[in-house]
């Protein structure tokens, strides 16, 4: 994940003295990696979304815990030939046409009720763009035994249309996927031209592909960008306000029906899976536990990681930006909770 190399990286010129090596996994590989009874709790997962209930249950899991990093997004993106699609604007990552696109227009490309490109529900969102009498091809995002990679985008859709919580199975389990270690396959999906599909952000800039116009929950037709994130960011601190504090409490906070004009949906909070008890015997090296809770306690300061975060392309620190026209007199819960996570992990004394 670009975000973990990302602050990894700085991390390390921060603290000449410590290195923390990233690689990439799926969700599942990166919880399996960080709780598995035979490590020596010196691993730290990262991914999208938190550890499921089922899998906090398994042996040796259940003090693991959930320490929010940062804000991602996942957009539609998609692959229509032509110089209208090709053209981009300043700084050339977003089209200078993008398609709009809705929940409910994907959910029934996803039921198979729209199949072409020219249908009718998708023309009438985007009024003279010459879509082509094409067939749809859809791919999915997710991988194989993943529960968390569907998670977002299944409950942004489904919280649009009861089509989609009603579909069972999901339809896209038979499509093609990211490969294994969470990386877009080099030409397919998204070389083939009329393909349709989601990705994370960082992975859709990497590729360099056309991104849609989604409408989010205030009925704005919105792509993710640098300025949607930060203010997603306080979106949710506005919205956490409001929130009992058992679901507060939980971090398991839904970001895919924010109600601001410009937030962008679906977003996602990305989480670094721990061991809350560093110190207990199955630790072989009380320094590798202090490494971790340091680096986590830095990743998730305000003077620290969350300045890098907002600066790995594709993500957001917590909080919205200072001065940069959000309202931020209200305080950031979610990194307040982030803090309180990462300081109360134990470690050898």
């Amino acid at each position: 994940m670009p975000l973990t190399a990302g602050l990894a990286a700085d991390y390390h010129r921060f603290r000449t003295d410590t290195s923390i090596t990233a690689t990439s996994s799926g969700n599942r590989l990166a919880f399996d990696a960080a709780c598995s009874p035979g490590q020596a709790r010196g691993i730290i997962g990262v991914g999208i979304l938190y550890a499921q209930d089922a899998q906090l249950a398994e042996p040796g899991c259940a003090d693991m815990i959930n320490v929010p990093l940062a804000l991602g997004a996942l957009p539609v993106v998609y692959a229509l030939p032509g110089a209208y699609f090709a053209r981009r604007a300043a700084g050339g990552v977003t089209p200078l046409h993008p398609l709009r696109l809705t929940a409910q227009v994907l959910v029934s490309v996803y039921l198979g009720l729209i199949r072409r490109w020219d249908d009718p529900a998708i023309a009438r969102l985007n009024p003279g763009v010459p879509l082509p009498h094409a067939p749809i091809r859809p791919f999915h995002a997710g991988q194989r035994g993943d529960p968390n990679a569907d998670g977002v985008f299944g409950a942004w859709l489904a919280q649009a249309d009861p089509r989609w919580r009603a579909a069972d199975p999901t339809p896209w389990t038979t499509w093609p996927r990211l490969t294994s270690d969470g990386s877009l396959p080099a030409g397919d999906p998204l070389g083939r031209p009329y393909s349709l599909g989601f990705a994370t952000y960082a992975e859709a800039l990497t590729a360099r592909v056309q991104i849609a116009q989604l409408r989010n929950a205030a009925g704005v037709f919105v792509a993710p960008s640098r300025a949607r994130l930060a203010s997603t960011a306080a979106a949710l601190a506005a919205a956490m306000q409001t929130l009992p504090e058992e679901v507060v409490r939980s971090e398991r906070l839904s970001l895919v029906a924010l109600r601001a004009a410009d937030a962008f949906a679906p977003s996602y909070l990305v989480f670094a899976l721990v061991h809350h008890d560093l110190g207990t015997a199955e630790a072989s090296d009380p320094g590798t536990a202090r490494a971790i809770k340091d680096f986590l306690v830095w990743s998730v300061s305000d003077q620290g990681g969350q300045q890098d975060a907002a600066n790995v392309p594709g993500y957001r620190g917590l909080c919205a930006d200072r001065g940069a026209g959000h309202d931020i007199a209200a305080p950031c819960g979610i990194r307040s909770i982030a803090e309180s996570l990462a300081e109360s992990i134990t470690v050898a004394t």
